[in-house]
């Protein structure tokens, strides 16, 4: 990963608040930064200054963003959009539409990015701004580059150099001139790609952006590596780390420190690059968060609906102002003429028609909302469990590539053989952990026969491996139906504890596994020919079995163990099958 980084757009200059917080932003002092700011709209919402307010939420998401707290950024920034949207300020409106575009870039999340880019792109050419511009070329750029088009991404970083240079705007050219960097890099030209990082250096140390230098550094540290120049590598990432590390920025600190471990493992220092290695899974561990991406898609889709039900609310009220109007109506012509009677009834089943229909509305919006809140949250495990494969698979697999590499070196050093070996074990079992979380995560695989095929691989794999022999009874044809993800994940860690048990503790040669569908019920036996236990069934200890009893019972099922010293243990599961219907979204 390359630091190629969007827009975000300025502070207002002529309130001194917004200026020093401005100041601190780029010094990289954000909890500094973020008083001045909150102390801003303080005083903008007592003097009733709207545009202050707007710009005020728009700095404090600023600072969330850097800070690596994206639910709190995009809070801030719907609230700038609202001030914006009720104040007619459509500028700011703009700046604050794409402050939230590239929040959701920076999480890799195109497709929802591209859409608010495209609306401040829109306003900016309808104003016109050519700052504004300047800042959606800049951020399609970052998009075109993570997609690899970079012809495309070079053409849009330089359209927006050339705009930023009339403005003769020095962050944002140093911020271009980064972007551009990067793109030569990819293309394979270093030597360009050194010159304008060092450009965007010089920029960033002269106007005192912290942040825009330690991206810059990490850049640069990564094309050195590249190069071979081992040396320059370890030297930039570390500068880089000291200032990301002293301004809290962190996506910076986990890119410093995986290059940093990466250019050690290939300068030999295994050490340092097993000690960086582990700086980075502690920095990317505080990062990656399903809660947090969970809370974020729930954010949006209260924050798009919204204003749907402002807009059915409004209609209600209409209808009430108009269903009055009717009444008096009526009451004055039935002074005048018995008759209007009927006219009285049409009204009346008018009226009836307008709430029955306003109630559909509003249900048929729950509904809505509720498929979206779930169709939110399955794209995100999705999206998790990719990530998770994708970045974590390949640093670990990394990991074993150095372990190796570095066994093949140490040669007759015992103790650094036993830290390699260490490091190779590691590896693997974080290799095997994050599979089956991958799995657990990625609700495609939340139906009845993936999680029996799943059992089967598993369980088949590793008895194998421990030299034991495994025998199924299995139903020839399963119903390929969606179950609960609470369902699917305690079956699997349950099934998972007790392979555990039989490999650990059993010294058992075959494990038979029996599983019976009748209704809505499964039951499943495991049953082996080990030493079985010396303490009866209702009385299990230790941590293993305790957490199959509590998964089991979690799900409304039963669980007994049975097991005769000499003769083995047998384990019985009856459960309720929680079937779902197979168009559904699972939650």
């Amino acid at each position: 990963m390359l630091f190629a980084i969007s827009n975000n757009s300025q502070a207002h200059e002529d309130d001194t608040l917004l200026k020093a917080g401005v100041a601190l932003y780029y010094q990289g002092d954000y909890e500094k930064a973020l008083l001045h700011f909150r102390q801003c709209i303080s005083h903008a919402d007592q003097a009733r200054d709207t545009l202050c307010l707007i710009l005020g939420y728009r700095n404090v998401g600023n600072v969330y963003s850097r800070l690596g707290k994206p639910v709190e950024a995009l809070k801030a920034y719907q609230q700038s959009v609202r001030l914006a949207d009720a104040s007619g300020d459509k500028r700011s409106g703009a700046r604050s539409i794409m402050n939230i575009g590239a929040l959701y870039e920076e999480m890799k999340n195109f497709e929802q990015a591209i859409p608010y880019y495209n609306k401040a792109e829109e306003i900016a050419l309808a104003i016109p701004d050519s700052s504004i511009l300047a800042d959606c070329a800049n951020n399609y750029g970052v998009i075109f580059e993570q997609q690899e088009k970079y012809r495309e991404a070079l053409a849009a970083y330089q359209q927006a150099l050339q705009i930023y240079e009339k403005l003769d705007n020095s962050e944002r050219i140093g911020l271009a001139l980064n972007n551009i960097g990067i793109v030569y890099k990819f293309l394979g030209d270093y030597p360009t790609s050194i010159r304008y990082y060092q450009r965007s250096l010089d920029l960033a140390e002269s106007t005192d952006d912290h942040f825009l230098a330690a991206a810059n550094l990490t850049n640069m540290g990564n094309v050195f590596t590249l190069m071979g120049d081992y040396s320059k590598a370890i030297s930039h990432q570390q500068r880089s780390l000291g200032i990301a590390r002293r301004i809290d920025a962190v996506n910076i600190i986990i890119e410093a420190t995986s290059s940093l471990a990466d250019a050690c493992a290939k300068a030999g220092n295994y050490r340092m690059a097993y000690d960086y290695y582990q700086q980075y899974v502690q920095a990317n561990d505080s990062f990656l968060n399903q809660e947090r991406s969970r809370q974020i898609a729930d954010l949006q889709t209260k924050y798009e609906t919204e204003k749907k039900e402002q807009e059915i609310v409004a209609l209600k009220q209409a209808a009430n102002v108009q269903m009055m109007q009717l009444n008096n109506q009526h009451l004055l012509v039935q002074r005048r003429n018995f008759h209007m009677l009927a006219i009285s009834a049409i009204v009346l089943l008018g009226g009836i028609a307008t709430f029955l229909f306003f109630s559909r509305q509003k249900l048929k919006q729950e509904q809505l909302r509720e498929k979206a809140v779930m169709d939110t949250e399955y794209r995100e495990r999705l999206r998790i469990a990719r990530d998770v494969h994708d970045d974590l698979g390949s640093g670990l697999s990394r990991i074993s590539l150095i372990a190796e590499l570095a066994g093949k070196k140490a040669g007759g050093d015992h103790a650094t053989g036993t830290d390699i070996r260490h490091i190779a074990r590691m590896s693997k079992e974080l290799v095997d952990n994050m599979r089956d979380l991958i799995w657990v995560l990625n609700p495609e695989h939340a139906s009845l026969d993936n999680l029996i095929a799943r059992i089967r691989e598993f369980s088949s794999d590793y008895l194998d491996e421990n030299h034991i022999t495994s025998v199924f009874n299995l139903p020839q044809d399963l119903p390929e139906v969606k179950i609960s993800r609470e369902f699917q994940r305690n079956v699997f860690l349950t099934i998972k504890e007790a392979m555990h048990n039989v490999v650990k503790h059993a010294e058992a040669t075959q494990v038979q596994i029996t599983l019976r569908l009748e209704d809505e019920m499964m039951n499943m036996s495991i049953e082996d020919n080990g030493k079985g236990m010396e303490l009866p069934a209702s009385q299990p200890k230790g941590n293993g079995l305790r957490n199959m009893k509590q998964r089991v019972e979690a799900l409304g099922g039963s669980y007994r163990i049975s097991t005769v010293p000499g003769k083995g243990t047998a384990i019985e599961i009856s459960l309720s099958v929680p079937l779902l219907s197979r168009s559904a979204s699972l939650v």
